[in-house]
């Protein structure tokens, strides 16, 4: 279990560090591992891992698929914590396919998983999603409340993805022309 855990954590650092051919292979060795020792917890993260990596390089057929089983297992094992990640990483590979309604559907289960289990940043990253995919419908207005809420709880946290749920919404702001509000 910390064998597969430590190749995991590998994986997502040299994904944020942008070597994801790296990162693949961290998260195929977590997977065999995990399939030989039968911890499906692991599975599962690893899994859903790898459908975030190969949504990174645009391969969106093969990001649904790991992702699809690693909610599946997640659902299996009764992990709310990986169904929430599943869904959560699985809401930026509907939006790259430009399926909004699907992405924002994704962020929104996932916000109302992360809310019962009281993960913030989890809370956090899928009400930026559920903005994002607000913004690219164009409803703007519907927009700005999930932003603001991941504003909030990312300022709280001093997360460093703050940047992102900002960038959002000054985008909202200035399509709507309001470029003070914007630049605030």
């Amino acid at each position: 279990n910390s064998q597969s855990s430590t190749l995991i954590w590998l994986g997502v650092l040299s994904t944020d560090m942008g070597d994801f051919a790296r990162a693949r292979s961290c998260y195929e060795q977590a997977l065999d591992l995990t399939r030989r020792t039968g911890y499906r917890y692991h599975e599962s993260y690893a899994l859903s891992n790898l459908g975030s990596n190969a949504n990174y390089q645009g391969d969106y057929p093969r990001a649904i698929r790991f992702i699809e089983q690693a909610l599946l297992i997640a659902r299996e094992i009764d992990n709310r914590l990986v169904e929430c990640l599943c869904l959560n990483n699985l809401g930026p590979v509907n939006l790259n396919q430009g399926d909004y309604q699907s992405s924002c559907k994704n962020y929104r289960q996932s916000l109302e998983i992360a809310q019962i289990t009281g993960h913030r940043r989890m809370e956090a990253s899928a009400s930026t999603g559920v903005g994002h995919a607000l913004l690219k419908m164009d409803d703007f207005a519907a927009a700005v409340p999930p932003l603001n809420h991941a504003i909030r709880i990312r300022r709280e946290l001093k997360e460093v993805h703050l940047f992102e749920s900002l960038a959002l919404l000054a985008h909202i702001y200035h399509d709507l022309g309001d470029k003070e509000q914007a630049m605030e």
